[in-house]
């Protein structure tokens, strides 16, 4: 019951299905099925909904038209809703109403099974399920269902036999259950049979009135009523019921709505009578429910205004909905999450506050007296998720019910006190201590002794347990004196001057040694005169201690091991021997031990309590020694006032409690056992008088035909019997029994186990109830077994397997030769269930029968096996298969072979390796050996769903065995019969057939015994069976009669290899193990003993390495049999083909775990499958997530599943996950798990873009049909679970971020696998936010289980990558900001990111961009491939159109800004400055910008714009699609977005080594070098930086005549740089390259790059990268954040390395780098002509450089060969012989670290030499210097090559040459070559110094010619306009050293503008010109003529009037002006010109 409780608590935290109505209503009419049905049943009325009324017609619609075929199915979910959901009746009486319009009888019968159910409650003690039922019959009452009257009667019946017994706790139960109804249906009972109603309210009102409630007074939380609102609760609810009563029974906050809208159709409806209900009187074992006080903290005046209001007290409201949330509570107690969402989300939430209402009821039932309903910690643990589910309000509400509660604490009850502080402690260890302790210890301090200062010493005391004493003191305000002294040991033993101190000195060096646990206890002996002749390991019953030295001997051991608690537990595990026997000869010394525990450790209580119950595990202690200590140790009296004086107390006498009570049930039922099978056996078989219970009762406690000798069997049961009784006597006589609970001082509350939760998780009860003494480690290992063995012998007729088994003919020793095997199945003789068929009948082959004679098959297929493949094997009668022949010597075997390889290392598979030879009995060979091959057709290879191959008829084949069985592997019936499988023949001969079924059934057992199978399938196996083997040296049976004996002491174990040709898995199954190792290995009699026992493991071969199972090589062997890894006894299993993966589970106390997936989305959703202990069903699993901490699910013995949330990780890279059992108390089991960023995680949802229509992509706001795709064989196990797809919004601003679900794309809707939409017809999601389209712009999409809570396997969320949200919010965009709101939203976006801090400033220094595309691929440490826009890998290049290749920062500035650059098709930078502003120039141009937030994330993550990805996507990308993609206005974006120039690049230097060791320093300089070892190839040593650089270097494999070869190649690298990661990278051996060239390492784990997803990872200072279309790791990148690259290339067995170093790793005068860190103003005129005149020895002391082999990097290359000592070595290049040697023995040397040098050496000693291991270390070896030489030459080299052909195909190059000859392998020194013209190109391209003059801006319309994106130094630029444009500025321009020519930038006019320009400036410049000639003119007149009048005036003197006339009385008389004027004189400057004696006067009227 409790089990389809908690099922129902998981259906029910759903959602509605009124979605599922809705799409009922457009397909038309469904059939719907059974499961479907239920479903619908219990989500109902999940959520308040407008249409809840429709739905609930429709369910009961449904319900009535499928009511004949799910009859039964509807009535059970019907009533246990009923029972389980009591808040929820309201909605499902009106379904059981109209359920009663149409099939009224069906309701009749609901209605006699619930009497019945509410008998059956009543009689188990179940009462609130009865209750339940109770009030649901009240709710039937007001549908027409039961007739009022008849309703009636029964209450009145409840309230009768509450007045006829004096049980005080059953009539209050009586009258509780009445007055509960009546809230409900007292109107409908009032109206209808109001004298009835009336007579009933006066009987429960005279009940009450005499009801005496004084003995209420000792359950009241607080002592005095006045303090807090307490009541006891039968009479509260009576207060409210005469309210309501007063109110004519109409409650207006009980909602009436659904029966009033069905009250037509429920008239008329047949009426129903109840049958009798049995109340069963109290008595021992039935005890009614005793009274409770219930009180409430809040008052309306404590509700926030924004709040409704609180219900009063007095309303039955309040009453209503305290008891539906408690009812909320108690469906979903064992599931704290879902407990909480669901008070929270309770469908009455907005009529009322819920969240006081909650608070209040979570402490009543913490504080109910005497006991809570359940354990402490849960309210809690409630408590905390009710703070994470509202965050801004529930811990400001409990905070105020905190501060109400303390505020009153001097009056509470001590009982209660002592709750609140375990759960306040618990509370603030969850929220860092943080409380307003000021306020509290104010209080404190004007009442020292309240039970206030009691309790807030307690939760002091408290959280220093939980947590760290400096946290609390750092917590707590300065001077609280109420903080406990610290945790420290107290040390008895620390006055130097006391003997003892010596004494204890002495043994404190005697125990660091491990002095044995004889000598210990020969110290403690008491001295006497004996003690010389006394043996150390001879101790008799009179052996006598000296006390005060064990005291000194506990002190002295408890000061060794104060560090930690796991010390002390070693040091007690490690002598547990002799305390042991110290307290088995004197028990007071059990008494010392504890003295000295509880002195040593008093400031440390935690301590004490974990100590003491460890020993009492150990037996070192028992409860009688503690509980006397304790109660009778005078010095305990300062603890009394302790709490955990009394825990300690409590659980140690808990402990002998329960192992008490465990022991008598032991004893009980081994009893009736015994009992059983003796009556049994008194039985005749013609008894036909045998009672029939009796019987039945016989046949459930023990099968009598399982046992083969019954009085043997009973008698060794009554010796197991009479020992559990003496363990029962020797207990007893400590009289402690009863103690637990009964004694005051002992005083603790416990939950109760429900009696009917037989199948109980045990989760309440494993926190109390413990066994005392531990299990032993062979009692931990058998809980692996699983009872799976049927009856043994011949009559078994079906396995474990479904495979029918025929009768066969009893076997004996006189009829083996006459049997026919092809007819019976081998195991069924012994039961043998758990092996595979095997034999004659199965078509198996048989292997010779000599010794040692090994079988070679071909497998026809290739079987991965520790990095090699095989494709063949050799299988062994001595228990293994080899894949090379084996080096047979004498026992003991060891591997891997410490020889090799001077002498072979095979690769073989140990089952039980030992020599082995067949039996006989008589002449009859009853040993053999079996194998077939199994495979599977090869149509069919390649589908990793089982049981869907051909067909779609795999359900019905599957359901109807009459249609399957024919269509099988083939009929065992007849193994002979034509094998078909699905109308297919299938190939069979002895020893290799095809059996897809069989291959699923393997594929199937290893799916379910080790995580991470899923998805494999196994396509061949080979199952080999060694059958009754009985050990080398055994006798022969000559006696047939001896057949059943000598049969069962063989060994019978089998082998099965299973692969799909990429991963492949070994399981071994053994079924029987008697002996143990042979008589060649020194066994004894019976093949036990020896020198060593049988192996059983995995050798790699070739020094690969081995791996070892449980009992290998141990005397115990036969325990294979009996344990297993996994949930069957006896069978193992591992994962084999890359390294060896222990499959199942381990019985080990701590170890590696095993993980479904080792990577992970950050988004979270993951579902871990977790493998490691073995689980037992009271287990508490939690799981430490990096900081998180999870619950998790035991799915069985094997696989726990735990679900990292949604959106709570939001960082990257490699993190710890460990595992614990105990509840999170230690977590022994531990594994590394990688997180990836959104954009690189593997797309398990993929976005599908429409390649026919570009419109329709995701991207676009306009798509009309869009698509996505999910794995849906992965996200589920399960064949019909259904899926919501969701949409989840980011938004991020400077100070947080939100990952929000913000709307549903479907809900319900079938794992296709597929799904296609149209975004304009979505509709309102109801739950969505109506504000998300102000903030979320974009996001993710989402793929998840619809039914999360059903026990899957599967993934169960799946993400898609980021995209934006335009589809989807484009018409609500458009409606809110208009028309053109893309523009308005990009505009928004320039405004806000403008506002920001400008990170172009931070990241433009530090990250240039790269001139050209040649440097930026050079550049491997600073920058790498942008993973969507690579030339090498994804070149879609959404964000960047045109480039060829985009290249991204390896690292982030502090601002978390990176860098990306991108290169068009010549290989030139591309500028944002180029861009055309048009939207059609955006297809083919899109250059790389600068991004705020880098893609990768960077420290701290957690925060935007760290966050991997998605701050990316929020900051830079999605405004690409705003502006750009939807405005059409990118020229905002790139005002904010502006490419980054190269003008301050500056490229890396370059070194490599490549081939044989042939070396290019940075500087340049070439030379070859051929040390073995391990030596320094780069080291870096400043202030700045720390960078160190290692190689392995060693022989490679003998040449072609086998020749050693004297040279040597780097196989391995190790590297770190500041303080990162160290990363080892390794070349793999021969043969083991078929999948990976390399193993990689960082940290010490291995790291896999074969998957799209796991690309580029991201560790510690140091980002690792394969390119994405290399798939066998031979091309790695390694990029340290420091900008130090390393790009590692394997060929052939050996690595080329290039080491790229920026330029600030150059050398660096040390005087120079400490001015310029001080910042001394004259810096820059320092002299540092000085450095040139020192020497070379005092220049390289005085400065910063890169050294070892790769040279130094200063631009000089005279000293490149610098010793440590700083001694230059100058050679020439080629090198001479003897140049070779001294640089050989002078330089190379020594750099070697395993020989001269100090240094720390970063390999990792695991991994070893690949070729020559024996050899490495070898200080002889010298290499050859000069191969030419004729002494160097070999006999065998002419046979190969000829020197001529060397020197013709390298081409006179010296490296190729060398390789050539060294190795005798042309193609070796081929490659040689080749790197070595790759490498030099490679270095001159990417250290060209290039001169940028940057972009030059230019206009719209203008055209650069060259059309490149080319700006270097040199180039010339000409700029035109297109034909529609007219151009201005200067038109050419060069860049000359980094400057552009001076002129104006060219911009370009349209032409019809220009034209109108001309015209208009032609026309304004005519009217100018003419105005301006006017104008003169106008001043010209003006001017002569006054000129004129002056003349005039000055002559004649007449002057002018303002009317211009000359104003004079006389005539003018020219002839007189004529005489007096000169006719030769011509003036012009006066106005008057005199030509040819004509006078004109200008200006002047002369008519006057």
């Amino acid at each position: 019951m409790a089990n389809r409780k908690r099922q129902f608590a998981r259906i029910g935290g759903e959602s509605d299905v009124s979605m599922e109505f809705e799409e009922k209503r457009r397909n038309g009419p469904e059939i719907f099925d059974g499961p479907r049905i239920i479903r619908m049943i219990v989500l109902m009325g999940n959520t308040h909904t407008a249409n809840l009324e429709s739905n609930i017609e429709n369910l009961a619609n449904v319900c009535i038209d499928n009511i004949e075929d799910f009859r039964f199915q509807i009535l059970d979910t019907l009533g246990e809703c009923t029972v389980y959901t009591p808040y929820k009746h309201s909605i499902y009486s009106p379904i059981i109403g109209l359920l009663n319009v149409k099939v009224g009888e069906v309701v009749k019968e609901y209605l006699d099974n619930m009497i019945k159910d509410i008998n059956g409650f009543l009689y188990n003690g179940h009462f609130q399920y009865a209750l339940n039922i109770l009030l649901m019959l009240a709710e039937l009452v007001n549908v027409h269902v039961i007739s009022p009257k008849n309703f009636l009667t029964t209450l009145q019946f409840y309230v009768l036999e509450a007045k006829s017994t004096d049980d005080r706790e059953r009539s209050d139960y009586c009258i509780y259950s009445v007055m509960n109804c009546l809230p409900i249906c007292a109107l409908e009972l009032s109206d209808n049979e109001p004298a009835m109603f009336m007579d009933l309210i006066a009987r429960i009102e005279d009940y009450m009135s005499n009801r005496d409630i004084s003995f209420t007074d000792c359950l009241k939380v607080w002592e005095a009523s006045e303090v807090i609102n307490q009541k006891e609760k039968l009479q509260s609810l009576w207060d409210q019921i005469k309210n309501l009563e007063n109110r004519h029974w109409r409650d207006e906050g009980f909602s009436r709505q659904y029966y009033t809208s069905f009250r037509s159709e429920f008239e008329g409806s047949p009426l129903h009578e109840l049958n009798s209900i049995v109340i069963p009187q109290s008595s021992s074992t039935l005890v009614y429910p005793k009274p409770q006080i219930i009180f409430r903290l809040f008052e309306p005046a404590h509700i926030n205004s924004n709040d409704p209001p609180l219900p009063r007290v007095e309303t039955i409201d309040r009453f209503l909905l305290e008891e539906a949330l408690i009812a909320i509570l108690e469906q979903h107690v064992y599931d704290r999450k879902a407990c909480a969402e669901s008070m929270l989300s309770y469908v009455k939430k907005a009529d009322y506050p819920v969240t006081y209402v909650i608070v209040e009821i979570i402490f009543r039932l913490l504080l109910t007296l005497p006991e809570s309903p359940q354990i402490h910690v849960f309210y809690g643990s409630l408590f905390i998720e009710c703070c994470k589910l509202q965050p801004n309000k529930m811990p400001q509400v409990l905070a105020l019910a905190a501060e109400l509660i303390f505020r009153n604490m001097n009056e509470m009850q001590v009982t209660c006190v002592d709750r609140l502080i375990d759960w306040f402690s618990y509370h603030l260890s969850n929220f860092q201590y943080r409380w307003t302790w000021g306020d509290w210890l104010e209080q404190v301090n004007y009442d020292s002794n309240s039970m206030k200062k009691y309790f807030l010493t307690e939760v002091i005391v408290k959280c220093v347990q939980f947590g760290y004493h400096t946290r609390i003191v750092e917590a707590l305000p300065e001077g609280c004196q109420l903080m406990p002294p610290p945790p420290e040991f107290n040390n008895i033993l620390k006055d130097v001057d006391d003997d003892t101190y010596k004494i204890s000195h002495d043994l404190a060096e005697s125990l660091s040694k491990r002095i044995t646990n004889d000598e210990v206890l020969k110290y403690l002996t008491k001295s006497s005169d004996d003690d010389e002749n006394m043996d150390g390991r001879q101790f008799n019953v009179m052996t006598v201690y000296d006390k005060e030295k064990i005291k000194i001997f506990m002190a002295t051991l408890l000061d060794l091991a104060q560090n930690a608690y796991t010390h002390s537990v070693t040091f007690f595990l490690r002598y547990r021997p002799a305390f042991l026997e110290l307290v088995k000869q004197d028990r007071s010394i059990r008494e010392i031990i504890l003295e000295s525990i509880f002195t040593a450790w008093k400031y440390n209580p935690q301590l004490i309590e974990l100590l003491t119950d460890k020993l009492l595990k150990m037996q070192i202690l028992d409860t009688y020694s503690i509980v006397k200590y304790i109660l009778e140790s005078q010095d305990l009296v300062e603890y009394v006032n302790k709490k955990y004086f009394y825990q300690v107390l409590y659980q140690s006498v808990n402990r002998l409690s329960t192992h008490v009570n465990n022991l008598t049930n032991d004893y009980e039922k081994l009893q009736s056992q015994i009992k059983s099978v003796e009556r049994k056996l008194v039985k005749t078989e013609g008894d036909a008088n045998m009672d029939e219970d009796d019987t039945s009762s016989i046949s459930n406690e023990i099968d009598i035909d399982s046992i083969e000798n019954p009085e043997e069997w009973i008698n060794s049961q009554k010796a197991i019997l009479k020992d559990k009784e003496g363990c029962l006597s020797e207990h007893s006589n400590y009289n402690l029994k009863g103690i637990n609970n009964k004694n005051p001082i002992l005083y603790k509350e416990q939950s109760t186990i429900p009696n009917f939760s037989k199948n109980n998780d045990d989760i309440k009860k494993s926190h109390y109830e413990q066994d005392i003494n531990s299990l032993t480690n062979s009692q931990i290992i058998f809980l692996n077994t699983v009872t799976n063995v049927q009856t043994p012998g011949i009559q078994s007729s079906k396995n474990i397997y479904n495979m029918p088994g025929n009768q066969t003919p009893r076997i004996t020793a006189q009829n083996l030769r006459e049997i026919d095997w092809t007819q019976i199945d081998r195991r069924s003789e012994e039961g043998w269930w758990h092996l595979y068929p095997f034999g004659e009948r199965y078509f198996d082959r048989e292997l010779d029968h000599k010794p040692w004679m090994d079988k070679q098959i071909d497998l026809d297929f290739f079987f991965p096996y520790y990095g090699f493949r095989f494709n063949y094997t050799f299988i062994f009668h001595e228990g293994f298969i080899a894949f090379s022949h084996p080096w047979y010597i004498q026992p003991p075997y060891t591997y891997p072979t410490p020889q090799w390889p001077k002498k072979p290392d095979p690769t073989l598979i140990a089952a039980f390796m030992a020599d082995q030879q067949m039996q006989h009995v008589g002449d009859t060979r009853i040993s053999n050996v079996w194998f077939r091959i199994i495979e599977r057709p090869y149509q069919l290879i390649g589908y990793n769903t089982l049981e869907t191959d051909f067909t779609d008829d795999t359900t019905r084949l599957r359901n109807d065995p009459q249609e399957r069985q024919p269509l099988g592997v083939y009929s065992y019936d007849n193994p002979r019969y034509y094998r078909t499988y699905r109308g297919r023949q299938l190939k069979t001969e002895n020893g290799r057939l095809e059996d897809p079924e069989f291959l699923d059934k393997i594929t199937n057992d290893i799916r379910e015994g080790m995580v991470g199978a899923r998805g494999w399938k196994a396509d061949y196996a080979l199952i080999i069976t060694w059958e009754r083997m009985s050990y080398g040296g055994a006798p022969k049976i000559t006696n047939l009669d001896d057949y059943e004996r000598g049969k069962r002491w063989q060994n019978t174990y089998q082998m099965v290899i299973a692969t799909d040709e990429i991963r492949s898995y070994v399981m071994l199954n053994y079924a029987h193990i008697n002996w143990t190792s042979s008589a060649q290995a020194g066994a004894l009699t019976g093949g036990r003993g020896g020198k060593q026992s049988a192996l059983v493991g995995f050798n790699g071969g070739n020094g690969t390495g081995w791996y070892e199972l449980p009992y290998s090589a141990e005397g115990n062997s036969y325990k294979l049999v009996q344990y297993g890894s996994t949930q069957i006894a006896g069978r193992w299993l591992a994962r084999v083909d890359e390294q060896i993966q222990y499959g199942g589970c381990s019985n080990d106390s701590r170890g590696p775990l095993e993980l479904s997936q080792q990577y992970g989305n950050m988004l979270g959703g993951i579902s871990l499958n977790v493998s490691g202990p073995c689980y037992r069903s009271f287990d508490i699993i939690k799981l430490q997530f990096d900081e998180i901490t999870l619950d998790c699910e035991r799915i069985d013995m094997v696989i726990a599943r735990c679900v990292i949330p949604v959106n709570s990780v939001f960082k990257i890279g490699l993190i710890e996950v460990k595992l614990s059992v105990d509840g999170g108390k230690n977590y022994p089991w531990w594994t590394k798990f990688y997180i990836l960023q959104p954009g690189l995680a593997r797309r398990r949802v993929n976005l599908i873009n429409d390649p026919r229509d570009i419109k329709n992509n995701w991207n676009n706001f306009d798509a009309q049909n869009l698509s996505l795709s999910w794995e849906w064989q992965n996200i589920t196990t399960n064949p019909n679970a259904i899926v919501d797809i969701s949409l989840y919004g980011y938004w991020e601003d400077v100070e947080g971020h939100s990952l929000k679900k913000i709307g549903h794309l479907a809900r319900n809707y079938p794992n296709s696998g597929q799904y296609t939409f149209n975004p304009r017809s979505l509709m309102f999601d109801d739950e969505a936010d109506p504000e998300a389209w102000r903030w979320y712009f974009g996001g993710l999409v989402q793929v998840s289980l619809s039914d999360p809570w059903l026990e899957d396997r599967g993934d169960g969320i799946y993400w898609s990558s980021p995209v934006s949200f335009g589809w989807f919010f484009q018409q609500k965009w458009e409606y809110e900001k208009g028309k053109h709101w893309a523009l308005e939203i990009c505009q928004e976006w320039f405004d806000y990111d403008g506002r920001r801090e400008n990170f172009a400033m931070e990241l433009e220094p530090k990250i240039p961009c790269p001139c050209t595309l040649n440097q930026a691929l050079v550049d491997i440490g600073r920058y790498t491939s942008l993973p969507d826009c690579d030339m090498e890998g994804d070149h879609k290049c959404y964000y960047t159109q045109g480039a060829q290749h985009c290249v991204l920062s390896t690292f982030s500035v502090w601002t978390g800004a990176g860098q990306v650059c991108c290169y068009d098709y010549e290989g030139w930078l591309m500028f944002s400055d180029d861009f055309e502003y048009n939207d059609q120039y955006l297809r083919f141009y899109s250059p790389g910008v600068p991004y705020r937030a880098h893609p990768w994330g960077s420290y701290p993550y957690k925060r935007p714009p760290y966050v991997p990805t998605m701050s990316n996507f929020y900051n830079d990308l999605l405004p690409y699609d705003f502006c750009c993609k939807w405005a059409g206005h990118c020229e905002f974006y790139f005002w904010r977005r502006q490419t980054s120039s190269c003008q301050m690049y500056e490229a890396p230097s370059i070194g490599f080594i490549y081939g044989g060791s042939h070396i290019v320093t940075f500087d340049g300089r070439r030379y070859s070098f051929h040390g073995k070892g391990y030596y320094v190839l780069v080291m870096h040593k400043s202030k700045n930086h720390d960078l160190m650089i290692q190689g392995r270097l060693e022989q490679p494999p003998k040449t072609i005549w086998e020749d050693e070869v004297r040279s040597t190649v780097l196989t391995g690298i190790s590297a770190k740089d500041n303080g990162s990661s160290i990363v080892e990278v390794f070349a793999r051996k021969e043969f083991r390259r078929w999948r990976y060239k390399t193993d990689i390492y960082v940290d010490g784990v291995r790291i896999y790059f074969d998957m799209p997803w796991k690309k580029i990872q991201t560790f510690q200072g140091v980002t690792i990268r394969n390119p994405p279309r290399n798939m066998n790791q031979s091309d790695i990148d390694i990029m340290f954040t420091t900008g130090v690259g390393i790009k590692i290339q394997e060929s052939r067995g050996l690595l080329n390395i290039i080491i790229t170093l920026p330029p600030n790793y150059k050398e660096q005068s040390i005087q120079d780098l400490s001015l310029f860190e001080e910042n001394l103003p004259y810096i820059v005129s320092l002299n540092l002509t000085n450095q040139g005149n020192l020497s070379e020895h005092d220049r390289c002391m005085n400065t910063y450089r890169t050294q070892g082999l790769l040279g130094t990097y200063n631009d000089r290359i005279e000293d490149e060969f610098t010793t440590p000592n700083c001694k230059i070595i100058r050679v020439s290049y080629p090198q001479s012989e003897r140049d070779t040697k001294n640089l050989y023995y002078n330089f190379g040397e020594k750099w070697r670290l395993d020989k001269n040098l100090d240094l720390p050496m970063l390999f990792n000693p695991d991994r070893k030499p690949i070729y020559d291991p024996l050899s490495f270390a070898n200080p002889q070896f010298e290499p050859i210097f000069n191969p030419w030489l004729y002494t160097n030459s070999t006999f065998y080299e002419q046979f190969i090559f000829s020197r001529e052909e060397v020197k013709v195909m390298c081409q006179g190059d010296p490296s190729c040459e060398y390789d050539y000859i060294m190795t005798g392998r042309r193609e070796v020194g081929l490659t040689t070559l080749d790197y070595q013209k790759q490498y030099t190109q490679f270095k001159r391209k990417g250290e060209v110094k290039h001169q940028s003059c940057g972009p030059l801006m230019k206009n719209p319309g203008v055209i650069k010619y060259p059309p490149g994106n080319n700006y270097l130094d040199g180039v010339t630029v000409t700029f035109t306009c297109t034909p529609e444009y007219f151009l201005h500025g200067d038109q050419i321009r060069e860049c000359k050293n980094g400057t552009w020519s001076k002129g104006w930038w060219a911009w370009c006019r349209l032409r019809s503008e220009e034209i109108a320009l001309k015209w208009m400036t032609g026309i304004l410049s005519s009217v100018a010109i003419l105005l301006a000639i006017t104008l003169i003119f106008c001043l010209c007149y003006k001017t002569g003529r006054a000129r004129q009048i002056a003349l005039i005036e000055a002559h004649y003197g007449y002057k002018e009037n303002k009317d211009k006339t000359i104003n004079s009385t006389k005539s003018f008389n020219f002839n007189k002006v004529d005489k007096i004027l000169s006719p030769k004189i011509i003036e012009r400057n006066n106005g008057i010109d005199y030509n040819n004696n004509d006078i004109t006067i200008s200006g002047y009227n002369t008519s006057v």
